[in-house]
């Protein structure tokens, strides 16, 4: 697998609407681990955020994205044992909350830095321990940002997905 590129998946919330649940008691803490509910989930548009253009990929919360319902089976179906599709709603329209569950132990501990409180300040992978392409987490920054390969990135950008950006993170 050609995994010399490393991207870290942002949400450009500053451009596009965001969501908040709507009165919601369903943990949303995507931490690398399955948050298991089967209904739609009711959201809303982030009051700060009314009036601002939908976005094929949304934040509803750190650490997942927010995706309208056709676009994962056009773009995405190869890659969902990377992550898990929970139902959400909003305005009568179906979504779903990606939560990233594929979690690996992929960095480089010698290259990479640390802070005084064991989290990682400086990421820097070693792509001999990236098996395959698609979607991961890592411990080191406790399951928080959303890391993808090459092929996601161009995936992303050969079809024009908005709300997405990528920065490319070190690799060796």
């Amino acid at each position: 697998m050609d995994s010399s590129n490393i991207y870290v998946l942002e949400i450009n919330y500053d451009n596009f609407k965001s969501f908040l649940p709507k009165n919601s008691d369903v943990s949303l803490r995507c931490k690398g681990k399955p948050l298991n509910w089967k209904e739609p989930l009711e959201i809303e548009a982030d009051e700060e955020d009314v009036g601002m253009p939908e976005a094929d990929i949304s934040l509803l919360n750190i650490g997942s994205f927010v995706m309208r319902c056709g676009v994962f089976d056009d773009l995405l179906s190869e890659f969902k044992s990377d992550f898990e599709l929970l139902p959400l709603s909003y305005k009568g329209q179906d979504y779903y909350l990606c939560n990233v569950v594929n979690v690996i132990d992929c960095l480089d501990k010698d290259l990479s830095k640390f802070n005084e409180f064991g989290g990682v300040s400086k990421i820097v992978f070693d792509s001999s321990k990236i098996s395959r392409e698609g979607f991961f987490k890592i411990q080191e920054d406790h399951c928080t940002s959303i890391y993808c390969t090459e092929n996601i990135r161009a995936l992303f950008t050969d079809k024009a997905i908005s709300g997405a950006e990528f920065d490319k993170l070190d690799v060796v």
